[in-house]
């Protein structure tokens, strides 16, 4: 094994989401959803595993010890070399109404479910434009609509491209008048690490 020293781990503690992490609710057996790490090798997504016995070639192991903080590697995926790690929360935290994104790739980015997702539209961002984009291997969520009350209408979604996430594509929670237009959202829950109730998926 090899390990990378001085890695910063991010963790879920309680609720996100309408998720109650600290219950394991809506993950899978090893409760691994409440972690957002994410490593590659080349352009190979390597899988996130419980313990270090079971790091082999194509998996990793986060030490969370206190002051330790390691991430455990096999060796054979190091030797191949341009190893990388996401520690990226969110990318757009839109607040304010009459906003156009358009023309942007965004990949691998490593939010947790309190960061929402990497792109969140707030419930006074009226009238919003997402056009022209791609997001890939999002650690929880990719695009999220509308706040905890307040209704967003009129968010637009068009010739979007959103694949990899480890949990949804697309959370439109108090909108209205939302429309999707000519986008793709597919391949989601990539890690296997979310259970399909009480919620998963796409949009």
């Amino acid at each position: 094994l090899s390990y990378l020293p001085n890695y910063i781990p991010r963790t879920v503690s309680s609720v996100g989401s309408g998720i109650d992490f600290g219950a394991c609710q809506n993950q899978t057996a090893d409760c691994l959803g409440k972690y957002v790490d994410q490593a590659w090798v080349g352009n190979t997504k390597l899988k996130e595993v419980g313990s270090k016995g079971e790091v082999v070639a194509g998996k990793f192991w986060v030490d969370r010890t206190v002051g330790v903080n390691r991430m455990y590697l096999a060796q054979s995926d190091v030797g191949k070399g341009n190893v990388q790690v996401s520690d990226k929360y969110w990318l757009f935290n839109i607040t304010v109404p009459n906003v156009t994104i358009e023309g942007l790739q965004i990949t691998r980015y490593s939010n947790t479910a309190q960061d929402s997702a990497v792109i969140k539209i707030g419930q006074a961002a009226n009238n919003n434009v997402i056009r022209n984009i791609e997001v890939y291997d999002s650690a929880f969520q990719a695009i999220q609509y509308g706040g905890s009350s307040a209704i967003n209408p009129n968010s637009i979604l068009e010739k979007a491209t959103i694949e990899g996430s480890n949990w949804m594509g697309v959370g439109a929670m108090y909108t209205d008048n939302f429309t999707i237009k000519s986008s793709k959202i597919g391949y989601m829950n990539v890690a296997d690490e979310f259970t399909r109730s009480p919620q998963s998926g796409a949009l």
